[in-house]
């Protein structure tokens, strides 16, 4: 179900794909594997939506991802790095 997550993802229906992602941790959540791939599967959503305040939630509601304080606070730079770098500055600064 992860990979239906991606698919609504790269397809740019992030409701959808976080509909999705959510049900798989949900029903799978025990299994660390798949819990950890929806997790990832949510960050990159976030991501996408430059919205990395949200993935600290979802970080701390599940450890499965096992994500490191620098890693957390890599999300936040690229958020801002990323549309920097593609001429979309003024995205960067809120």
């Amino acid at each position: 179900m992860v990979e239906i997550g991606d698919i609504y993802l790269k397809r740019l229906d992030y409701t959808l794909a976080e509909q999705t992602f959510k049900k798989v941790l949900e029903s799978y959540s025990s299994d660390r594997k798949t819990c950890a791939d929806a997790v990832n599967g949510l960050i990159n959503l976030f991501k996408a939506q430059l919205q990395p305040d949200r993935v600290e939630e979802i970080l701390t509601q599940y450890d499965c991802a096992e994500f490191s304080k620098d890693q957390q606070e890599e999300i936040y730079y690229q958020a801002a790095f990323d549309p920097y770098v593609d001429s979309a500055y003024t995205q960067a600064i809120p």
